[in-house]
């Protein structure tokens, strides 16, 4: 990095360098998250002739690929809440910006590419470790192409509100943004049971006492609401879960990160 470069006010060679320097530390924890997958499909092999996470569709490897990432995602800005670790997160020569696009490009775009392609190779070289030891072998987790995108869109939106909540708590970080997460969507369930629940009572004079559950897009089904009420419902649904959601913690994430370093540089 030379001296033009740490004048620039945006570098994209210092926010490589971020990256770089994340990759390096979340490294042994991939290496060993892989190695207990390979474990325990190594231990089911012996035992029964089979990898167990290679069992059906492959969910299992999806599950564990995403809450890794999810994890990692929580605890992105944790050395930034800490006495010395925090002083060398403030001298580093970035800026904010660079600091947050450092971690948001490591766990939203390339944490996923990289643990994909490292769960397809684990996968491929435990069938074939079924084959030889007599197994059925032969099958391999490789998802489609719109099921991939579709879980990345589900893991984006969740990561991105969790690097929000590793911005904003000291400690915790992954247990207290699950909570508010949780508590965001309990009441969001809520609101559209009392709007269901006051449309029927209009429409019928009746009271409710019927149970409403979530049908993916479709919205609430139970009773007799018209499928034009269905599908408008659904839709808030996706703009609240796909749009509101990610843009707020994109924002609020960000504003965190700033705020932090600046109240630091003062002190």
């Amino acid at each position: 990095m030379n001296t033009t470069t740490l004048k620039r006010k945006f570098s994209i060679e210092r926010t490589a360098i971020l990256i770089r320097n994340r990759a390096f530390e979340d490294l042994p924890g991939i290496l060993i998250g892989a190695g207990l997958l390979l474990g325990i499909n190594l231990l089911s092999i012996v035992a029964a002739k089979r990898a167990v996470f290679n069992d059906g569709s492959g969910q299992a490897w999806t599950f564990f690929l995403l809450g890794a990432g999810i994890l990692f995602s929580s605890y992105a800005f944790k050395g930034m809440h800490d006495g010395k670790s925090g002083l060398d997160w403030i001298l580093l020569p970035a800026t904010p910006l660079e600091k947050y696009l450092a971690a948001l490009i490591e766990y939203i775009i390339l944490y996923p590419l990289v643990g994909a392609a490292l769960t397809l190779g684990l996968s491929a070289l435990l069938s074939l470790f079924e084959s030889m030891a007599g197994g059925r072998g032969g099958r391999i987790w490789m998802p489609g192409f719109s099921d991939a995108l579709r879980a990345w869109g589900e893991y984006a939106v969740v990561a991105l509100w969790f690097l929000a909540g590793s911005a904003t708590f000291r400690r915790k970080s992954f247990l207290k943004s699950a909570g508010v997460l949780m508590a965001y969507m309990l009441v969001m369930m809520i609101g559209f049971f009392l709007v269901l629940a006051s449309r029927r009572s209009s429409a019928n004079g009746v009271v409710l006492n019927e149970m409403f559950y979530m049908n993916g897009r479709n919205g609430f089904i139970g009773g007799s609401f018209p499928e034009a009420v269905q599908s408008a419902l659904g839709t808030v649904v996706d703009v609240l879960r796909y749009a509101v959601l990610p843009v707020f913690s994109l924002g609020y994430g960000y504003l965190r990160v700033v705020e932090k370093e600046v109240r630091d540089e003062v002190q």
